[in-house]
């Protein structure tokens, strides 16, 4: 599409994410969307639309283009030693004006973790583009053009609970001089108290540009063909259980994109406002072995291929989010994915948590059509 961006967006209350990927507009991004719309993310536009949500007068000469997010499923590096800590779990990274927001959902640490050692119980962004092993990640990731030669990744560090989990919400003050999108595709690295690497995730968000900067990126296959055919997606339409007793009542529809890993695009409204929590599967989403949504007991347990992908539940940790109305408008990632093709995924239960770990919703997986 060309042209202007039409200000009648604004009337789109209750909207959470704009994507305007893959277009070519002119012109600004209307102040009046601006005004009234406190947007998560305004995803990928191309051209040179501004697309700022702190009423259109962010600080672009820090790198920070709005307030949008990133989020990375936290594993052990395959080369970490057996006597190591083994985080697992989830980071959410929020990008302002004043800086990066670390929050962590991470278990598996040190307890407690306290250092004075360089990188020592250190969380940071890396350089690199993969977590294939600790070496792959590189040095700290900042922009040298912007905020000189001082590390800003220097003394930000976690703390964990008497169980070695962190539920941690780190500052990096004035960011690393990147924008969430430059931010896209780069490692985030735990280290233990020692400054060694122990835990890796990559950063993801609406679109998987590696930088903001890159001028290759491309669609997904998936959306450049125009041909109807089936695509490397399966959908559920999600429904509170029968029965249930409760006041929350969900509903909405799921989106689940299978490549390296399971991305989840998320459109349900009904849930608790602000969905947080640390209780086991609380505010979380599974793939589950049963077929029916029937009951909660049918459900059956978290579904997994354990002779490909181990005995670890890969579903451990993975939750959403919601805003102060109950909606969940974001993606859920899965790192590495569950073990199982898209069409052995097919015709199973997709399973909605609670704060406190109850199921409360469901959908049965379909094939998409494109």
């Amino acid at each position: 599409m060309t042209g202007s961006i039409p200000e009648s967006l604004a009337n789109l209350k209750n909207l959470n994410t704009l994507d305007l990927s893959y277009n070519n507009f002119s012109g600004t991004f209307p102040q009046q969307v601006c005004d009234e719309l406190g947007l998560e993310s305004y995803g990928d536009l191309k051209g040179s639309v501004p697309f700022l949500d702190c009423g259109c007068a962010c600080n672009q000469s820090r790198g920070v283009t709005g307030r949008s997010s990133l989020t990375a499923q936290i594993r052990a590096f395959s080369d970490a030693n057996v006597t190591s800590p083994s985080p697992v779990g989830s980071v959410l990274l929020t990008f302002n004006i004043d800086g990066i927001e670390i929050k962590m959902n991470v278990s598996g640490l040190e307890s407690p973790c306290t250092s004075m050692k360089e990188n020592g119980c250190g969380i940071h962004i890396h350089q690199g583009d993969s977590c294939d092993n600790s070496a792959t990640v590189k040095g700290h990731y900042w922009n040298l053009s912007l905020l000189g030669s001082e590390d800003p990744w220097l003394n930000i560090t976690y703390a964990t609970n008497g169980d070695g989990f962190s539920g941690d919400a780190v500052v990096v003050p004035g960011g690393n001089g990147y924008s969430a999108q430059g931010n896209n595709g780069r490692p985030i690295v735990i280290h233990d108290q020692n400054g060694k690497k122990i835990g890796c995730g990559l950063l993801q968000g609406p679109n998987h540009s590696l930088d903001s900067q890159s001028s290759n990126f491309s669609p997904p296959k998936s959306e450049q063909d125009s041909a109807t055919r089936e695509t490397n997606e399966l959908s559920a339409q999600i429904g509170s259980f029968p029965h249930l007793e409760s006041s929350l009542k969900p509903k909405g529809d799921i989106i689940v994109h299978f490549g390296g890993e399971i991305k989840m695009k998320m459109n349900v409204s009904g849930l608790e406002s602000t969905c947080q929590s640390t209780s086991t599967n609380g505010c979380g989403i599974h793939i589950h072995e049963g077929v029916s949504c029937s009951s909660k007991d049918q459900v059956m347990g978290h579904y997994w291929n354990s002779s490909n992908i181990g005995e670890l539940d890969p579903w451990v940790n993975v939750t959403y989010n919601t805003n102060k109305d109950g909606m969940s408008g974001g993606f859920v990632d899965l790192m590495g994915g569950n073990g199982y093709t898209i069409d052995e995924n097919v015709g199973h239960a997709i399973v909605i948590h609670d704060e406190s770990g109850n199921k409360i919703a469901c959908g049965i997986l379909m094939k998409r059509k494109k």
